[in-house]
């Protein structure tokens, strides 16, 4: 299973941190994606979810799971943005981070 998956929908909190781990420690190319721009994403949404949960709670809960990911690839500006909406007190809140291509 890649790397990628595991960071962005496993909810099991310390594989996802070793996922993460491990995908910001390399400048590999998969396909169109860099380890390490994807790293930057994937946290994102990690501590879009697991913010303010105590550190015993092994897997996030399912109502603080963000829905609808996108990504947007902008070649003329050399970066992406990610896209997601996350329920915040019974309201759905769009959220984005910008990841630039770092040369």
């Amino acid at each position: 299973m890649p790397l990628d998956t595991v960071a962005c929908c496993f909810r099991e909190r310390e594989l996802r941190q070793k996922a993460i781990d491990m995908l910001s420690q390399t400048t590999r190319i998969e396909g169109m994606w860099r380890g390490d721009l994807v790293a930057k994403a994937m946290q994102f949404i990690q501590q879009l979810e697991e913010t303010g949960l105590p550190d015993e709670m092994k897997f996030v809960p399912k109502e603080r799971v963000v829905k609808d990911l996108t990504w947007i690839i902008s070649p003329e500006n050399r970066s992406t943005t990610v896209c997601c909406s996350q329920a915040v007190d019974e309201k759905w809140i769009h959220r984005e981070l910008v990841v630039p291509w770092d040369d």
